[in-house]
């Protein structure tokens, strides 16, 4: 961790390195990532997704994998895993004379009652088990931590590590029950449904608490290792995977066209299309540090496997051998086809091999007809030809029985927020507020966080609905536009509406609707922890302003706190950022990552109510105070630019 600040430091002027809150540069790495995406239009991919992928590069350079004294422990546990499973051969080749029966994954929702009573049981045993620390659940969920990650992600690894480590999981879950293979969640089905929160999918049956805290359903009070809840935002951000998308991955005919690699199209890049339902389910799910600790995490990847496996078949058809690893110019060197995965013994090549993918054999959603209507589970119905998921009834309460678990669960709906709590605002959900848990490497109190204001200059949204205060054009009624449209006149014509591109929006973003919110987030750089604010604007006018506080971890005495911070609207499209130099007070392009040190006067706010005082003038007059607009350190431009606003 230290070789990796200083090299971020050193990035920094001798003169400003000791301000008490700075911007950074990106990571070399990072940059490279945007930069990927600078030759594509941005109406073809979703620019907060492309942000979430670049930014764990980031993140994870830094933050070193879970070393502690259970290592050894959890490491044998590991291997005896790969023991049993693999029989410990080591040569992938010779594993074809081992006579293993594959396991039969179906999609979660087509699983008998007794098959997913028997699954939910055995990952509840595996949660409860302490002979391994901190439990067997969690020694596997630590793999996919830290460094580790870099070594998954970004580069032709991924395939092969994940699929390795579903196996993994898959074994640990057989230990306790041989009749469990584990499930997939086609989220392809979910992208169908108008309102995907409403599916069966998030009653307590299958997963529980769609938002906040997860206290409902067989995963009821999970925490983290070091202490935090098990919590989730679903369809607060992100984006499902959809048809098209799968459709676009099985159009390329070699593993490089869907490949994570500077000249791989978003279109078809199979990774970054994955990371959509990482933020969409949200909370524990929505940094790659924490998201195997969801269990949502394993059915999510055993679908991408899926995929993989039919890309796979694909490349058969086209007489080509799937086993051969991919060759990236200017990989990363731990993509290399030699490097360890740290699974066992086995490298990054091997996991292509032909073996790993006969382990397991997918069953496929069900199709339906007029004729026949049937999708053979009451979690599913027939619409059009397609077995889409079903939507869950009514708010009764009913007491579901888990195996594994001491009592029967009392639910309500499923919307629920987690906890009974009185005088709450039941907010409609254009205006929901993102769920923080205000943890900072395990530990869990707001008083742990420091407040950063923030200014948002937010333009119209191209294609915006007409709202009612039509202009009247010598006593007749002009209904096909409203005063606020910045293309009727000159000036905002020229500086806005003329500059403004048509960034792509989730798909839940139907052409023309008025986005009236911007998320500002925070995610730390040397410390695990994220936070994500809601602002409100106001989506008739031109131009509209808001102000806000965004919170990151507070510097301990002596400390230099390091973070991103950034912001997009509601439907994906990114803002871009620039923050006040601190020679001349002017506002400059900035990458969005910061530091914060603890030497006074202080740039940000101790809590909330610090922070707004800062920004507000009710100490200098309390009567009529003024926005204090020399206190924003950064400002967020959300206006629709015609470039990834991240890309040099």
């Amino acid at each position: 961790m230290k070789l990796a600040l200083l090299l971020i430091v050193s990035y920094i002027a001798v003169d400003i390195c000791c301000s008490l809150l700075w911007p950074l540069p990106n990571s070399k790495r990072v940059q490279a990532c945007y930069d990927s995406v600078r030759n594509e239009n941005v109406d073809d991919f979703i620019g907060s997704q492309k942000v979430w992928h670049c930014q764990h590069l980031y993140k994870n350079m830094s933050v070193p994998s879970e070393l502690t004294e259970e290592d050894n422990e959890r490491k044998k546990y590991l291997d005896s895993l790969i023991e049993g499973m693999f029989g410990g051969i080591a040569d992938t080749r010779r594993k074809r004379q081992i006579n293993t029966t594959p396991c039969r994954r179906k999609e979660l929702r087509m699983l008998s009652l007794e098959e997913r009573s028997r699954l939910f049981a055995a990952m509840n045993n595996l949660k409860t088990d302490t002979s391994v620390r901190p439990n067997k659940y969690d020694a596997i969920a630590l793999i996919h931590t830290g460094e580790m990650n870099l070594v998954a992600h970004n580069g032709a690894g991924f395939l092969g590590w994940h699929i390795l480590f579903l196996l993994i999981f898959e074994a640990a879950l057989r230990q306790v029950d041989r009749s469990v293979c584990l499930p997939y969640w086609d989220s392809t089905l979910d992208s169908m449904l108008p309102n995907p929160t409403l599916s069966e999918l998030w009653s307590p049956e299958f997963m529980g608490t769609p938002r906040g805290a997860v206290v409902q359903g067989p995963f009821a009070n999970w925490r983290l290792p070091r202490g935090e809840s098990l919590s989730r935002d679903v369809d607060l951000d992100g984006e499902l995977m959809t048809p098209t998308n799968v459709r676009n991955i099985l159009s390329r005919s070699r593993y490089e066209e869907i490949i994570t690699s500077p000249t791989t199209s978003t279109r078809y890049d199979i990774e970054f299309i994955h990371g959509g339902p990482h933020v969409f389910v949200g909370g524990t799910m929505s940094s790659l540090d924490t998201a195997a600790f969801e269990p949502m995490f394993f059915f999510h990847h055993s679908y991408i496997n899926y995929i993989y496996v039919r890309f796979r078949s694909r490349l058969r058809s086209l007489g080509r051998n799937p086993a051969v690893y991919p060759r990236i110019l200017g990989a990363d060197f731990r993509h290399a086809p030699n490097y360890p995965t740290g699974l066992g013994s086995y490298t990054q090549a091997d996991g292509y091999a032909d073996y790993f993918e006969r382990l397991s054999v997918y069953e496929p959603v069900p199709t339906c007809s007029s004729i026949s209507p049937s999708c053979g589970n009451r979690f599913l119905t027939c619409q059009n030809g397609l077995c889409l998921p079903r939507l869950t009834s009514g708010r009764s309460k009913r007491a579901i029985s888990i195996p594994g678990l001491v009592d029967p669960i009392e639910v309500t709906n499923i919307l629920s927020q987690g906890s009974t709590r009185s005088n709450t605002c039941d907010t409609p959900d254009a205006y929901i507020t993102p769920y923080n848990d205000f943890c900072v490497d395990g530990a869990c109190d707001t008083s742990l966080w420091a407040g950063v204001s923030y200014k948002i200059i937010a333009a119209r949204r191209p294609n915006s609905p007409v709202f009612r205060n039509f202009p009247v054009i010598k006593g007749r009624v002009d209904v096909s536009r409203d005063i606020y449209e910045p293309s009727a006149y000159d000036e905002t014509k020229r500086f806005i509406a003329d500059e403004e591109g048509n960034p792509m929006a989730y798909s839940r973003c139907q052409n023309g609707s008025a986005a009236n919110q911007i998320y500002v987030y925070s995610r730390g750089i040397n410390y695990e922890g994220h936070y994500k604010e809601s602002a409100v604007i106001d989506p008739r006018q031109a131009v509209a302003v808001t102000v806000g506080v965004v919170f990151v971890k507070r510097p301990n005495e002596g400390e230099t706190v390091m973070a991103t911070v950034g912001a997009h609207t509601v439907c994906g499209q990114v803002c871009r950022i620039a923050c006040q130099d601190l020679a001349s007070g002017d506002l400059k392009r900035c990458s969005g990552a910061i530091a914060l040190s603890s030497r006074k006067p202080f740039m940000y706010g101790y809590n909330y109510d610090d922070s707004l005082m800062s920004i507000f003038g009710y100490r200098l007059n309390n009567r009529y105070p003024k926005l204090l607009s020399d206190n924003f350190f950064f400002t967020l431009y959300c206006d629709y630019p015609k470039q990834f606003p991240y890309s040099n």
